[in-house]
């Protein structure tokens, strides 16, 4: 049975606070949806070796967009992706580096 995690965050100063998922554990089909709570647009970057099935999303009009990603099943050990996201607060472009950890499936 597959999952949807929600990641939500807000930028104060520089510093995202990501409501305690800053690092997500996820199962293979699982989905994985950001969205900024605070209606600032932002982007996420997902290296080009991500097994995930799409790597670059932009959540424009105003932050009101949320990007839900499927997550590619059939690998056979646990996998660390780290991803960017880029928020624009009207005056700044602040930048993080959190983690997915995709976990081993089991069976």
């Amino acid at each position: 049975m597959s999952t949807s995690h929600t990641i939500a965050f807000k930028v104060k100063d520089g510093d995202f606070d990501y409501h305690g998922n800053e690092i997500i554990y996820v199962d293979p089909g699982d989905t994985i949806e950001w969205n900024c709570p605070d209606g600032h647009p932002f982007a996420v970057h997902i290296g080009r070796d991500s097994p995930l099935e799409k790597g670059r999303f932009r959540a424009l009009n105003n932050g009101k967009v949320t990007t839900t990603i499927p997550v590619r099943p059939g690998s056979d050990h646990l996998k660390i992706v780290k991803y960017l996201v880029a928020l624009f607060d009207g005056d700044n472009i602040w930048t993080d580096d959190p983690l997915i950890i995709i976990k081993k499936p089991s069976g």
